[in-house]
Parts: structure tokens; C-alpha cells; sequence
């Protein structure tokens, strides 16, 4: 015998968080979507998809509170870098990087060290975004043990974009890294900076069996010499290898 409707609307209401009785997740997402195309979307709404059951709806309303920048939000969304879903984490990593500030900054240095290099990268990613110095430290260690060539790599651009004259001696390291996309973007990073401690190392790799990888090394080497003409590998006894 079918339930009475009075259990049936209450057992609804008890389940509304769970969604088993109200929209499904597409319509969810779908709502959202709508909501910020019409531009009605609001904080309440966002701060309660953040915490539906459903990864998908929580990376949507992750995704546009970074794009609606709502900063009142950021606590709530760096609270889900602890979130079991990795696309959820993954996501949390690069809408961070819309939002410059230390609780932005020391979530995306906790996720360098997640399970997932998806994750790692992304959180690299938003990192060099925000210009994060004090991150440098860490962005290193991504660079000199990362076991995924593709986090490696993502460390080098960000250090590239910072301009960490700090990471000098890792990125001199990096440029014999196993994987040519490392070595090349070490070598970007290190014409950026523009430090000629780096000419030797980069004179060597300019004689990389590598296509890619020897001119990576020499437009690095045209970047540092445009800044300091004449230098070279022997200028550098006189001055300790500083501009």
C-alpha cells in the first residue's frame, strides 16, 4: 500500500539537503548558472551550493564565486581544500588565485602537498597568479622533488612569473631535469631573473642535444646579457655573479 502523502512530504523534507527530493544535481547547476547570467545571483545562494551533497554543484559554486569575485566567501571556499573530491580541491586551488590575501596564500601552500598533482598544479598555478613571494620556499620544493613531470614544470613557470632570485640555485638545478618542458622553463625562469650566476649552467644546456631545450637556453642568455652587456661566464669572478 502506497505511503500517505503527509510521510511522503515529510520524509521530503527531512532529505531536502540531500537533494533526493528536491531538484537533481543538473537542475541545481543549471539554476545557479541562470541566476548568475541574470545576475541574481547572491552570497546566501553560493554559501549554500559551497555545501551541497554534490561535488559538481559545489565546483560550480566554487567556480563563481571566483568569478563573481565574492570575497566574503573565501573562508568557506579555502575550507573546502580539505574536501574529498579532488575536482572540488582542484577547483578551490584556482579560484583562490582570484583572491589576493594570507588565507588565500597559506591554503594553496597547504595544497602543493596534496595526493593529486592536478591539484598541486593548479594551486602553483594560482600562486605565481597572486604573486605569492613568501610561497617561493615551497614552489622550490615542487620544482627539486615533484614525482609528476607536469607539477615540475608548472613550479618552473611560476617561478618564472615571480621572479624569485632566491630560487636561482634550484632553477640552475632544474635545468637538468629530466624533462625537456623543466629544463626549458627553468631556463625561461632564470633569464627573467636575470642573475649571471646562471650563464655557466646556461651555457651549457645552450649545447643541449635538444632543439627546444638549447634555444630555451639561449634566448635565456640573451635576456640576462641584455640587462648586463658584456657578462659572462668569466665576469663573474669579479663581482660574485651579481648584476
Amino acid at each position: 500500500m502506497a505511503a500517505p502523502r503527509g510521510y511522503v512530504v515529510l520524509a521530503c523534507l527531512l532529505l531536502a539537503a540531500t537533494g533526493a527530493c528536491g531538484p537533481g544535481v543538473d537542475e541545481r547547476i543549471e539554476a545557479l548558472y541562470r541566476q548568475e547570467h541574470e545576475g541574481t545571483l547572491d552570497p546566501a545562494t553560493l554559501r549554500q551550493a559551497l555545501h551541497d551533497d554534490s561535488p559538481r554543484v559545489r565546483i560550480a559554486a566554487i567556480a563563481m564565486a571566483g568569478r563573481q569575485r565574492v570575497t566574503a566567501l573565501v573562508p568557506e571556499i579555502a575550507g573546502l581544500a580539505a574536501d574529498e573530491d579532488p575536482g572540488v580541491r582542484a577547483t578551490v586551488a584556482a579560484t583562490l588565485g582570484e583572491f589576493p590575501g594570507r588565507t588565500s596564500v597559506a591554503t594553496l601552500v597547504e595544497l602543493l602537498d596534496d595526493d593529486v598533482s592536478l591539484v598541486r598544479r593548479r594551486a602553483i598555478e594560482a600562486l605565481a597568479r597572486l604573486g605569492a613571494r613568501d610561497a617561493v620556499p615551497a614552489i622550490v620544493e615542487r620544482l627539486r622533488a615533484d614525482p609528476e613531470p607536469s607539477v615540475r614544470e608548472a613550479a618552473a613557470r611560476a617561478l618564472a612569473e615571480i621572479g624569485a632570485r632566491e630560487a636561482v640555485p634550484s632553477l640552475v638545478e632544474a635545468l637538468r631535469d629530466e624533462e625537456t618542458q623543466v629544463r626549458a622553463w627553468a631556463a625561461q625562469a632564470l633569464g627573467r631573473i636575470g642573475d649571471p650566476a646562471a650563464i655557466p649552467a646556461l651555457e651549457e644546456m645552450a649545447r643541449d642535444e635538444n632543439a627546444y631545450a638549447r634555444g630555451a637556453a639561449r634566448h635565456a642568455l640573451e635576456m640576462i646579457r641584455e640587462r648586463r652587456p658584456g657578462a659572462s661566464a668569466e665576469a663573474l669572478a669579479g663581482d660574485g655573479g651579481r648584476p
